[in-house]
């Protein structure tokens, strides 16, 4: 299982990030499917991406908005695809989105395939974790659920929860502590631009990461954090 894990930032700001991905597809010219969370903002933020991307290498590219009914050639050619990119957005409306078009169970075995790749910035990062709980506090920083979805449950593509856009400040480290002593997984928060490579048994730092588990946090910034389960 190949899994890059964004926390949030500007696509071009995330180089390392991005850089990754690449490398761990490893093809000459790499077919990238992008999912935007919605599409009423999915083009702009697509065309930031391709920018991005397009600096490091050429890329074959599938735009998929997730909000609307896809055709089965839309999926076919998706699920194809060497690469996953889930955007950002609100995390509930996603999650939704997903769900409402059979597509979780397809991004799993997509995940499951040797040389295919996955990730995620922000909400699309959460989705890879077991539950989007997280998207959903502090009350001074979550997703609005507008969707009152009940079921939270996601890809479980790691056995940790994640909190992007995560600053180190007493009110942020407070919430992720109180929230860590409920949770039986450890609860990672992302800075931005920073961010996870899982390859396989290795999982891999980019900048700095804050770990919160039974109510105690401590930041780690080495190069490799323990192999996943």
């Amino acid at each position: 299982m190949q899994v890059v894990l964004y926390s949030g930032g500007y696509y071009e700001d995330n180089f390392l990030l991005n850089q990754s991905i690449l490398e761990l597809c490893g093809k000459p010219r790499p077919r990238l499917t992008f999912i935007p969370s919605s599409s009423e903002w999915g083009m702009q933020d697509f065309a930031e991406f391709v920018d991005a991307f397009d600096q490091l290498k050429n890329l074959e590219y599938i735009y998929f908005p997730v909000d609307h009914l896809p055709s089965p050639t839309l999926v076919t050619n998706a699920f194809e695809s060497d690469i996953i990119f889930l955007a950002g957005g609100n995390t509930f409306h996603f999650l939704s989105c997903l769900r409402k078009h059979r597509l979780i169970s397809k991004l799993v075995k997509f995940s499951e395939t040797p040389g295919k790749v996955i990730a995620g910035l922000s909400a699309g990062a959460i989705m890879m974790t077991p539950s989007i709980t997280t998207a959903g506090f502090p009350v001074f920083d979550c997703d609005d659920n507008f969707v009152n979805l009940k079921d939270l449950k996601s890809l479980g593509l790691v056995p940790f929860e994640l909190f992007p856009h995560f600053k180190n400040s007493p009110r942020y480290r407070r919430a992720l502590a109180k929230y860590s002593r409920e949770s039986q997984k450890p609860v990672l928060g992302l800075p931005d631009h920073s961010g996870l490579i899982v390859n396989n048994n290795e999982t891999r730092l980019v900048g700095n990461v804050h770990i919160f588990h039974q109510g105690k946090g401590f930041r780690i910034d080495c190069s490799t954090l323990p192999k996943v389960a």
